[in-house]
């Protein structure tokens, strides 16, 4: 056994002595078992003269990349006393002077969630030996607990930690116990396993996507059209979607057409009526999973087989109506062959140097010549000339307006775009003094010249891309330049004048890596909609008005326990602010299959809940269930491209019009004054009253044909225009759809979806709820959603009366692949009305068939 697994089972068989002897401190916080995040930071521990330690190293740069640890104290305290030794090697600073090796502690709610500021942290910049520190922290009238926080911000290195402690008081000075917080559980009992069988194509399809899936045969290219995507017959057309991309275990580059014939069908039957190819070119996991031969020293080349498989997924998709949007550069690592300055340095994808090196700018150019123009055996088309390919996106989250995005770009490409700074400086009329500094400074302190020089060398990137694109390969499709997260005027503004805008946001995305065992919020969305790191907040207010907007990456992340929400509330929000394309990240269905449980932050295949809610949720966004809201947009502020874009929309606005920034040339009618006040209401009623958001965290959605609510009723029956919901459980999803596209009173074929949360068996998560421990084993465990509907029905003119019929319903359970399940008894013809009573029979989606 290790020294650091034997110091940890010490340390632990001590607490609990102490614990149960009342004792406040009995056990050195430096030998237990710390959250530590699985982006590039890793912890060990050590012994000296001095005694024992932890050890902290961090590789990759990041926000989220400290050690974590929870102590909850035994009753409120007014003041908490921080100390211990640390000491530091090989640090490499940030750009400020917080990023550093630090230690630090934020206290805590009763719910994991941080309370009051950020106390002052101790940090340290540069090499030193063992040194003590002390904080002395203010508590909040409303802290319950606090975390420590152990390693670098921003910032890479080792740093070491001894004699760590913490010392409570109250008010009175007197001392406060406290605890480490324990690793929790749900209780389970009740819920429903679930099982993943094969499809059973005998029985037939509930939903009916064919309106929205292409036809054999169609050639029609896609178009821009004001701030609409129409088909060259002037056909308008929205997309809801995925992505498809590699992976290590999972990889559909080495997929057999079988697997991906079984993929893509499920697409479509899901709803999907358009795939990103995202990371065809990538050089992540060992071999790479991308298309370029495997062992060559160069990216000029494709793997036989890979590209094989490349272009079926394209056949596949073609022949299930499925659009096609490529990606050009995504993550791909340059080689020694490749000609490429320190391509051993250089980041995956080759973020921000890849928008100004010309030889980086030049391999991009190869590659798009090589994969748009080779012929498909299987469509004989290349990919530049067939109509499935609908949108081509240069370059994928990267731009030169990213302060911390210059931390990982290796200082010989920091060096040369000085120098291309200093001869944009001299080309100016008249030539301009270059501020001194290196870039990354600059644009950290905001400096104008910096800025317009960044933003105008992006702009020419773009400029030479397309045209090579257009001009010479014939490219007909809608182009984007890039999706990045972060909100920026300048890099919104270039984008959007390439045709049309998108953007990429996640709901708790993991806090320090990608896996499920990485910190997360574990907050409903639902209660959220009016905070500015909702999804939808974020996105909403980067939209350019006139212009189509799409978000090709949306997700709510696993382990968050609300994750059923995000689709339809993606699929109703998206509807009213009159997006053009919706792509969830990702479905990832072969790898759901094989392993029969969550598993992966994003990997949403294997969530029975979630996929239930977003085939339904697809069928809400296509038809358009939800009618657009009125235009309400603020003319944006192009003169400080380094200002985010839509600061003069208030929240709430988002949640009743169709918002958006005007480009200064592109003003019209629907531009506004932007002189509103943000406030913080506790209804938020969209125009129509087809959307109505509570602050208590639920949303109710009243149409024709879509009826129901997502989030917290609090045991409140919710009445609807002609149904009323009554649910038991606390957070659930309850959709009422009508499936025959006649009005619900009227309609004879109902679908209703009920979703709340999933688990897998024995899923233990980290204190407060805020990750996992384990995340469990098969089977997948469902939480029953307990709920009645009264749906009150209306005859259609010359039609018997249907409320007082005696015939019994057809009704169904709708399996993971949208097919008729097994039989149930959930519903019957009432005076009243129809009657839905759930719970009993399993299932998270149910066909109503009426007499």
């Amino acid at each position: 056994m290790s020294r650091l697994f034997l110091l940890f089972f010490v340390s632990l068989g001590l607490l609990c002595i102490g614990l149960c002897t009342g004792l406040a401190t009995p056990v050195s916080l430096n030998t237990q078992d710390w959250n530590c995040p699985t982006y590039g930071t890793h912890t060990s521990a050590g012994t000296d003269s001095g005694g024992d330690y932890v050890k902290v190293n961090t590789d990759k740069s990041g926000y989220s990349t400290q050690i974590l640890q929870s102590l909850i104290f035994e009753k409120p305290v007014a003041r908490v006393v921080f100390t211990g030794k640390m000491k530091t090697e090989s640090v490499m600073p940030g750009l400020n002077a917080i990023d550093c090796a630090r230690a630090q502690a934020v206290f805590l709610s009763e719910h994991g969630e941080k309370v009051g500021e950020w106390p002052k942290a101790t940090d340290v910049a540069v090499i030193q030996p063992w040194t003590p520190f002390r904080q002395e922290l203010t508590a909040p009238t409303n802290a319950k607990g606090i975390r420590l926080m152990l390693g670098f911000y921003l910032s890479t290195g080792t740093a070491c930690y001894r004699e760590l402690d913490i010392q409570a008081f109250d008010q009175t000075g007197a001392p406060v116990d406290w605890k480490l917080a324990g690793p929790e559980k749900t209780d389970t009992t009740g819920w429903w396993p679930w099982s993943f069988p094969d499809e059973d194509t005998t029985r037939p399809l509930v939903y009916d996507f064919s309106p929205w899936l292409r036809k054999e045969g169609d050639s029609r290219f896609l178009e821009i059209k004001g701030d609409k995507f129409v088909w060259s017959d002037g056909t308008e057309v929205r997309f809801w979607g995925t992505n498809i991309g590699t992976d290590a275990k999972n990889n559909i580059l080495t997929s057999t057409h079988e697997e991906i014939d079984a993929i893509v069908a499920f697409y479509a039957r899901s709803g999907c009526n358009l795939i990103r190819l995202h990371q065809m070119d990538s050089g992540i996991f060992s071999p790479p999973a991308g298309l370029f031969v495997q062992n060559a020293d160069n990216t000029s080349s494709f793997d036989a087989d890979r590209l094989d498989r490349f272009d079926y997924i394209v056949a596949s998709a073609k022949r299930a109506g499925i659009s096609i949007l490529f990606d050009l550069l995504d993550t791909r690592k340059f080689r020694s062959g490749d000609g490429v300055m320190d391509y051993e340095k250089l980041d995956y994808g080759a973020k921000i140097a890849g928008l100004f090196n010309p030889r980086l700018i030049e391999l991009q150019k190869d590659y798009a010549r090589k994969i748009l123009s080779h012929v498909n055996p299987y469509t004989k088309l290349a990919l530049k000339d067939d109509p499935i390919l609908v949108m081509l996106n240069i370059i994928n989250e990267s731009t030169l307006l990213s302060v911390d995005g210059y931390a990982h770009v290796p200082e010989s490409y920091k060096r040369e775009l000085g120098v291309l700074f200093d001869k944009w400086c001299k080309a100016q009329t008249p030539p301009m003094t270059r501020p001194p500094g290196e870039i990354a400074q600059l644009l950290s302190q905001g400096n104008a010249t910096v800025i317009r020089f960044l933003d105008e060398t992006q702009a020419t990137y773009y400029r030479d891309m397309s045209s090579m694109l257009r001009d010479e390969l014939k490219v007909k499709v809608p182009m984007l330049g890039s999706n990045h997260w972060e909100n920026h005027v300048g890099d919104v503004t270039v984008n959007a004048r390439l045709g049309f805008l998108d953007r990429h946001a996640y709901w708790d995305h993991p806090q320090g890596g990608w896996s499920e065992r990485d910190g997360f919020h574990n907050r409903p969305m639902v209660g959220a909609m009016l905070q500015k790191d909702s999804i939808l907040q974020s996105i909403a207010t980067q939209r350019v008005a006139h212009h189509p907007f799409t978000v090709t990456e949306w997700n709510a992340c696993w382990p968050n326990e609300y994750i059923a929400e995000a689709p339809v509330l993606m699929s109703a929000y998206g509807s009213l602010q009159n997006w053009n394309g919706l792509l969830n990240f990702t479905l990832n269905l072969y790898q759901a299959d094989r392993n029969g449980r969550m598993s992966g932050a994003f990997s949403n295949g294997n969530r029975p809940h979630f996929m239930a809610s977003f085939t339904s949720s697809a069928l809400i966004y296509l038809r358009g269930d939800i009618s657009p809201g009125a235009p309400f947009y603020s003319p944006i502020d192009a003169a400080h491209p380094l200002n985010p874009a839509g600061t003069d929309i208030v929240p709430a606005r988002v949640l009743t019009n169709q918002v958006g920034s005007v480009l200064p040339d592109e003003g019209g009618d629907a531009l506004k004054a932007p002189n509103e006040v943000a406030s913080r209401p506790e209804v938020v009623q969209s125009e129509g009253g087809q959307l109505e958001w509570r602050a208590s965290g639920l949303v109710r959605i009243n149409t024709s044909k879509t009826q129901g609510c997502v989030g917290f009723t609090g045991g409140k029956p919710v009445a609807l225009t002609d149904c009323t919901i009554q649910i038991t459980n606390s957070f659930a999803t309850v959709l009422l759809i009508s499936l025959d596209g006649l009005p619900l009173p009227q309609s004879r074929h109902l679908l209703v979806q009920a979703t709340a949360r999933a688990e897998n068996t024995g899923q233990i998560y980290r204190p407060f709820r805020k990750g996992l421990i384990s995340s469990g084993t098969t089977p997948v465990l469902v939480e029953p959603v307990r709920a009645s509907i009264v749906l009150r029905r209306r005859a259609q003119a010359g039609t018997a009366s249907g409320p007082t019929s005696t015939l019994k319903p057809q009704q169904f359970a709708v399996d993971r692949y949208g097919r008729r399940g097994q039989a149930v008894s959930i519903a019957k013809q009432t005076s009243e009305g129809l009657k839905i009573d759930l719970g009993s029979d399993p299932g998270l989606a149910f066909e109503v068939i009426l007499p």
